[in-house]
């Protein structure tokens, strides 16, 4: 017999995951509009990337492979599709992300970007890579001086949406959870 069974686990402490706060994700926003960068459509960009994972709570790789038929701004919504776990989702998008993500299309357009890809990368017309969102990140906190990382982001996002009066049920759908 296993004796082992028998002995009570430890209780592990539960700590909620780290977010930024409301100011803090101001200052990213604005970190991210007004950092010096080669390109003007390199700014466009990469705020609308920081603005889209901050307002909704899209991970990394699902920035970075949205199509630009995902972004419905006349439906104000997002298609997430093959998602982690292969699983496709309707995120909504308020009406101050729909503005930046318009300003930066103009761009785009302005710059004849054929790519299928919503977000690009800035010499090439094809996707942009997730080295490239990581090097964001990284000049991002290096410029704001918050530690934070594109998880946070997502974790700042829900938390916003729960202290907005989102019931849980409907955030988990958003954010792609099964429960």
């Amino acid at each position: 017999a296993n004796f082992i069974k028998e002995v009570d686990k430890p209780k592990l402490e539960y700590s909620l995951p780290r977010r930024l706060s409301d100011e803090d994700s101001e200052k990213v926003l604005l970190a991210a509009r007004s950092m010096r960068y080669a390109y003007h459509y390199e700014r466009k960009r990469n705020y609308a990337i920081i603005a889209t994972m901050l307002m909704t709570g899209l991970r990394r790789s699902e920035v970075a492979n949205l199509m630009l038929a995902d972004a419905n701004l006349s439906t104000s919504t997002i298609s997430v599709i093959h998602g982690k776990g292969g699983k496709d989702r309707l995120v909504p998008i308020c009406s101050r992300l729909s503005s930046i993500i318009k300003d930066y299309l103009t761009d785009r357009e302005r710059l004849h970007k054929k790519s299928e890809f919503l977000f690009t990368a800035v010499q090439k017309d094809e996707q942009i890579g997730i080295r490239c969102l990581n090097n964001l990140i990284a000049r991002l906190r290096d410029k704001t001086g918050l530690n934070f990382s594109a998880h946070t982001l997502r974790h700042s996002f829900a938390t916003m949406m729960l202290e907005g009066g989102v019931d849980i049920y409907t955030l988990s759908k958003m954010m792609g959870h099964n429960k």
